[in-house]
């Protein structure tokens, strides 16, 4: 019988076998990934990344390929090698056989010693650059390049701006694989217009979700506040659809005025997770996942009752993009959700930090105030009342309306209230790195020696993510109110709770 090519979506009959190893990863191979329907001897798998019970995207994607990969050629043909994060350790399933400790390049090295003696056919690694150790995640590349057998990469993030490293570590996860399988149009242009991928090395999968009984959906639809709420088609300018009243479900289109330029940046980076401020009862905007990843644990540990979760409330991170169509998509124009906004006070001239637009004279020397008048407080008042208001007055204003300015960064900030042991600690367990483990601990014992450049520099190396949610565990186990002693008990006074 001949090969199936079904671009790697498998079939139940069907399993991958040594015989089409040849077809499927020659030099000169032209298909897609071949399967053939009675295998002389099956193919052994390993699957590299996180794995539930650890909590994350990346683990629940991966076990859940995992149930359905064993339920068609039997768990005996399947390991995991799993992906812990700093000290933490976890009760895995059997197929979970080695496990590597994200910051330690030894355990790295030592995996692809297992995957050599397993005698593994095929390596399918899921790749995330924050799951990994070293700068941008750079430690699986020394994995990589020790293993004696395919591999074949499902990239959960495509970069179209990488960084420098980046884009050498995707160029060379790219050269060592076979095939990079991703889950989007848009990946795969970008893959071959960014990293220059050929497009025969590049298999097209949409995600995907496992297969769940059906359930009455009015029940989670008043769980989570979006009864009379219908998918947002920015680019169709209704972007959502609201009930008009507590007792009716029926819906109006509301249109929001958006600019070319601004409609696309958020078609952009409106993704699954940030699609959450469409259904919550209350939105903060932030600049990062810095703030992204700690603000939920530092409310909490501020006041227990304040559980984001259970109160509907969605941190929303602009990635570095402008607050101004947010804040038109969420004001009382658009869908008319509660928000609030944090932002850097990013002192002008400073080393490290981030760049807007040069502020008028009249800003100081705060390009977070500038941030605050020209991207946010103007979108909050008609024409006329703006024109009547002078710059101080708007400053003054913006707290009134949950719009917050912290007093320097946000790291900067959460280390002077009171955070400094904890940061240590992180570093430590995020990098091998001596210098900085040196000046992290010094910094603890004497916080008033802080030097905002190197310290943001260190922070930004191992990667902001990253880095936030280590200090959130920490902080969270430690049981430190970072809160009581820094301005951030102004924003959850203000938090939207719906």
């Amino acid at each position: 019988m001949a090969a199936l090519n079904t671009s790697l979506k498998l079939q139940s009959n069907h399993v991958i076998y040594p015989e089409a190893l040849h077809k499927i990863f020659a030099v000169d191979a032209g298909s897609s990934l071949q399967l053939a329907p009675r295998p002389l001897r099956p193919v052994k798998i390993a699957v590299i990344g996180n794995h539930l019970p650890r909590q994350c995207g990346i683990a629940t994607f991966t076990t859940d390929l995992c149930d359905a990969i064993s339920a068609v050629y039997g768990a005996a043909q399947l390991s995991v090698v799993a992906v812990n994060d700093g000290q933490s350790s976890y009760t895995y399933p059997e197929r979970v056989r080695f496990e590597i400790r994200e910051g330690d390049l030894s355990s790295y090295r030592a995996a692809a010693d297992f995957l050599n003696a397993s005698d593994v056919d095929l390596v399918c690694l899921q790749h995330e650059f924050g799951i990994f150790g070293g700068k941008s995640g750079s430690y699986i590349v020394d994995l990589l390049k020790n293993l004696q057998m395919p591999v074949i990469t499902t990239l959960h993030t495509v970069l179209r701006e990488p960084n420098l490293d980046q884009r050498v570590i995707m160029r060379k996860i790219s050269a060592r694989s076979k095939r990079l399988i991703v889950m989007s149009q848009y990946s795969s242009r970008v893959l071959q217009e960014v990293f220059n991928v050929p497009a025969e090395k590049i298999e097209l999968i949409p995600h995907g979700i496992p297969d769940l009984p059906f359930e009455e959906s009015n029940l989670y639809k008043n769980r989570f506040s979006c009864q009379g709420k219908c998918r947002a088609f920015i680019q169709c300018r209704p972007v959502a659809c609201r009930s008009r009243s507590s007792t009716h479900n029926w819906a109006i289109a509301i249109c929001v005025e958006l600019e070319k330029t601004e409609r696309e940046d958020l078609e952009r980076y409106i993704d699954v997770t940030r699609g959450e401020l469409f259904f919550s009862k209350g939105v903060i905007l932030v600049e990062g996942d810095a703030e992204r990843f700690l603000l939920p644990t530092l409310a909490k540990l501020h006041d227990p009752d304040m559980d984001f979760d259970a109160l509907g409330i969605s941190v929303c991170s602009i990635a570095g993009t402008n607050f101004g169509p947010y804040v038109q998509l969420l004001g009382p124009d658009g869908l008319d959700i509660p928000f609030v906004v944090l932002t850097d006070f990013d002192p002008k001239g400073e080393p490290g930090i981030q760049e807007d637009a040069d502020p008028e004279a009249d800003f100081g020397k705060s390009y977070g105030k500038s941030r605050v008048v020209n991207q946010i407080m103007i979108r909050l008042f008609d024409a006329k009342e703006w024109d009547e208001l002078s710059i101080s007055d708007v400053l003054k204003e913006a707290p009134n309306l949950g719009i917050f300015l912290n007093d320097y960064t946000f790291e900067i900030d959460l280390f002077r209230g009171g955070a400094e042991d904890e940061f240590a600690q992180a570093m430590k367990g995020l990098t091998d790195n001596k210098a900085m483990h040196k000046r992290f601990d010094n910094l603890s014992k004497h916080p008033e020696a802080l030097d905002p450049h190197q310290f943001l520099k260190d922070i930004d190396s191992v990667g902001k993510g990253r880095f936030a949610q280590r200090l959130a565990s920490l902080l969270l186990a430690a049981g430190n109110d970072v809160c009581k002693r820094s301005f951030f008990p102004r924003v959850y006074s203000h938090a939207p709770s719906g």
